[in-house]
């Protein structure tokens, strides 16, 4: 559990080091008067995430088996193969 521990708060001092970076940059280059809409942005962007991050972890505790999370990596192959064989419909 505390490899556990550990694990999880490095991903989240690394990712949070990128995103730092990643907002340095975008309000160095916006106008002083346009930051609100960086702010709103990154409001939303992050009440996105944290929604859809919720909602698949309730989704995923209706499967009972981890084999079975397995299989869901077959949704996006199936995806692209029918789209390379079949093409885009509009």
């Amino acid at each position: 559990m505390l490899n556990d521990i550990v694990t999880g708060v490095t991903a989240y001092i690394f990712t949070s080091l990128d995103y730092f970076v990643i907002l340095m940059i975008i309000f160095g280059t916006v106008a002083h008067e346009d930051r609100q809409f960086v702010y709103f942005g990154d409001l939303l962007g992050t009440t996105v995430l944290i929604a859809a991050s919720l909602m698949m972890a309730f989704v995923l505790k209706l499967f009972p088996e981890e084999w079975l999370l397995g299989l869901l990596g077959f949704i996006p192959n199936w995806h692209g193969s029918k789209t390379a064989l079949c093409g885009r419909r509009r």
